[in-house]
């Protein structure tokens, strides 16, 4: 049924409609570039008639309703956007309402499961794709630390196990392989249904200029005078 709900998305005119192009459609947790990232993911194909097929295997030929919940004031266009993959997965037959909160409100509701299917977000602070996998996808373990972000309770043994040897690895490029099959065993799964990274613009005036940041931070520190 995850699978299906993936199939079921358009990323690519989620980024062009809703987004204005400024975005990409997202196969993974992060972006190219980050280490960590599987090169073998690739954002899933648009496929309504699969979607539909993997509905009736699951043993619901004629749909289902849902309940979409998310911010409305967190992510670019995130409203929007919960609207736009509501009236896509409403065509393969799910029918699907979407509800928004301002976050604050949202995110403490989340993370006591009080929403069924949700829109959320992750970035990186520290440039490779441990922290997603630890918060998001990792059975949720408060005594280890995992799970911290885990609001809809995946758990799937097959990548605790994975992930867990890859972060006890010190070698760093057998660690990165270990973590790219530990994302690939996620995204197989369908353990969270990744929709596009956003594209951050920064508008300044004639004379200045800033280096984008991956964090998305606006510090008046790095403005410097054009050259």
């Amino acid at each position: 049924m995850r699978q299906a709900l993936s199939k079921a998305v358009n990323r690519p005119a989620l980024v062009d409609r809703v987004l204005g192009g400024q975005g990409i459609p997202a196969g993974q947790f992060l972006p190219d570039g980050f280490f960590g990232v599987s090169p073998n993911v690739k954002a899933e194909a648009f496929d309504p008639a699969g979607a539909k097929q993997l509905l009736a295997a699951a043993g619901y030929p004629d749909g289902f309703a849902l309940t979409l919940d998310g911010p409305n004031d967190r992510y670019i266009e995130d409203a929007k956007t919960l609207q736009a993959v509501a009236q896509m997965w409403s065509r393969v037959g799910i029918e699907t309402k979407v509800e928004t909160f301002p976050y604050a409100g949202y995110a403490s509701r989340a993370a006591r499961q009080e929403f069924s299917v949700f829109m959320g977000g992750w970035g990186s602070g520290t440039g490779e794709v441990t922290a997603a996998l630890q918060a998001l996808i990792a059975t949720a373990d408060a005594k280890k630390g995992l799970g911290t972000s885990n609001w809809g309770r995946y758990s799937n043994p097959v990548f605790d196990r994975a992930f867990e040897h890859a972060i006890a690895v010190i070698d760093d490029g057998v660690r990165e392989r270990e973590l790219q099959h530990a994302v690939e065993i996620a995204v197989a799964d369908a353990g969270y249904v990744t929709l596009h990274y956003e594209v951050s613009t920064w508008a300044l005036r004639k004379g200045l200029t800033y280096p984008g940041r991956a964090d998305q931070y606006l510090l008046a520190t790095a403005v410097r005078p054009s050259p």
